[in-house]
């Protein structure tokens, strides 16, 4: 009998709870049936505790009837709202009950989320709620590229240290170039060849995201790898290839990364053409040239290490020994040896068409190699060297850009499980060994697996040597060390790191670090 009874008792509570609950009627219905109203009150602010508006929001309620022999109504109710000025919002949800009250209806739970692809959530309380009416809140940051930095502080930074670019005089190209114009309108041809060296993909593209592209088959894909080797490729129209972007058009892009206790500001540069033949005993070149530098910046926003990079490698400088000035006008006029709060913008001299990136003064890359012996006639012994003017006399040069772009992020497609019982990126309804897209809002070409131009290479007996079109940022030059994404290599010589000794099929390589010949500039 006291089971019946406390039985009972339970029963009676839910109702009682139940009822609690139902006591209210929607705005404008008039009074009519009975309802149950789901509410849940959200805070949104940003690290700072500042309130955020204009955040969307949205409350997902579960609840069921029971509909009687055995069966069951599941139901949904979905609230969306939008943060005021006071980073708030209620959210309510109206169900009516009527042929269900009391005893066949029943509340599951609800949960709330931020859905506003323009932020990202770092932190949460009391999101899901067994009970129908609840408070949750949120701290987010404006981050559209993803990678839980507030965007507007990854300017900052990139506004605060952006850099005037010298450019030499024997420089083909007219100016910087800019991806999405270069990817536009037919300026480039997306190619893809197979093993055996034969197109199997060629099409002119119009618009930037056209550089993604999958050929129908889990083995072909321009942001993949399959179990099918396919080599990827970009040409860039001849006639575009010492071309700049229109004046306004001109990027420096940017990319923001944190590690520990401190922040990475990468500033990458694109031109369309990196040509030698007038400077290299082979005539070497390539289409495409990403260039970059890096700093590395502590918590009180002051940079501690400078990475230039150039060809394979790279050396770090101390921001004491680097040059700067009081804006990133395009001017000598101001600048000073050693940072300052007051002197911020960082110089980079860059080579003549190589565009490798250099602090003042330092000492400049080359490289001789003596050709074999035998048949390869085509192939002379190389003598190259980059060439810098660290103090112009005639010339006053500048690479030009109008304003910051931010790169973005990039993610591994999700992961889904395979026949074999192995989890691999799923992506067009294939698996690959390996699958890369971009995040949100960053560059639709940022993930691009191939090579950013045709480039000069020389083959004999089976051994090759070419000057291969760089692939994008992100990849750390899976073959090559320079590009750095988000890794940063601390090596103070003058000579720095990277840029092995590796130039086949030439024998007695000899690669290394001298001072800047004159050049009558």
């Amino acid at each position: 009998m006291k089971k019946i009874v406390d039985y009972l008792c339970i029963v009676l509570m839910l109702i009682i709870i139940n009822k609690a609950f139902a006591r209210e009627y929607p705005p404008g219905s008039g009074g009519q049936g009975t309802w149950v109203v789901y509410r849940y009150s959200v805070d949104v602010k940003d690290p700072n505790d500042n309130p955020v508006s204009n955040v969307s929001v949205r409350m997902t309620a579960f609840y069921s009837f029971y509909l009687g022999g055995g069966q069951y109504y599941n139901g949904v109710k979905v609230v969306n709202g939008q943060t005021n000025s006071y980073g708030h919002v209620l959210l309510e949800g109206w169900v009516e009950v009527t042929d269900y009250w009391p005893e066949n209806y029943n509340f599951n739970y609800m949960y709330v989320s931020v859905t506003s692809s323009d932020y990202t959530v770092l932190s949460s309380t009391n999101t899901t709620s067994q009970f129908p009416t609840a408070s949750a809140s949120f701290t987010v940051v404006y981050d559209r590229d993803g990678d839980s930095i507030d965007d507007n502080f990854e300017l900052f930074l990139a506004e605060k240290f952006k850099p005037v670019l010298h450019k030499h005089s024997w420089d083909k190209q007219y100016g910087l170039s800019n991806v999405d114009w270069i990817l536009s309108n037919g300026k480039s041809i997306l190619k893809a060849y197979n093993i055996l060296g034969q197109t199997v993909y060629s099409s002119s593209i119009s618009y930037p995201s056209q550089i993604h592209k999958y050929l129908g088959t889990g083995d072909r894909d321009s942001f993949g790898s399959g179990e099918m080797w396919t080599y990827w490729k970009l040409d860039i129209d001849d006639s575009y290839r010492y071309q700049a972007a229109p004046v306004g058009q001109r990027p420096l892009y940017y990319h923001v990364y944190k590690e520990g206790n401190y922040y990475y500001v990468q500033y990458w540069y694109f031109f369309n053409m990196n040509d030698l033949t007038n400077q290299s005993t082979n005539d070497t070149w390539h289409e495409g040239d990403f260039e970059h530098v890096s700093i590395k910046v502590n918590l009180s926003l002051d940079p501690v290490a400078v990475n230039f990079y150039r060809h394979e490698g790279g050396r770090t400088v101390s921001p004491a020994n680097c040059w700067w000035s009081p804006s990133n006008a395009l001017t000598y006029s101001q600048i000073q040896q050693g940072y300052s709060s007051t002197r911020t913008h960082l110089h980079i001299w860059i080579a003549a068409n190589s565009h490798a990136s250099y602090n003042r003064y330092d000492l400049v890359y080359y490289v001789t190699a003596d050709a074999p012996i035998d048949f390869c006639i085509s192939l002379d012994p190389e003598n190259y060297e980059d060439n810098v003017d660290y103090s112009p006399t005639n010339y006053d040069l500048y690479f030009e850009y109008d304003f910051l772009e931010n790169l973005g992020e990039y993610e591994e497609s999700p992961l889904k499980k395979a026949s074999n019982g192995n989890y691999y990126p799923y992506a067009h309804g294939y698996y690959w060994f390996e699958h890369y897209v971009p995040k949100k809002f960053s560059k639709s070409w940022l993930t691009f697996i191939g090579n950013w131009g045709q480039y000069w290479a020389e083959t004999c007996f089976g051994k090759s040597v070419s000057t291969k079109s760089p692939n994008s940022p992100i990849y750390d030059m899976l073959e090559k060390p320079s590009h750095e994404w988000t890794n940063f290599t601390e090596d103070y010589t003058q000579y720095g790191f990277g840029n092995p000794l590796e130039y086949s099929p030439f024998v007695s390589v000899a690669k290394g670090f001298k001072n800047d010949s004159p050049d009558g500039d």
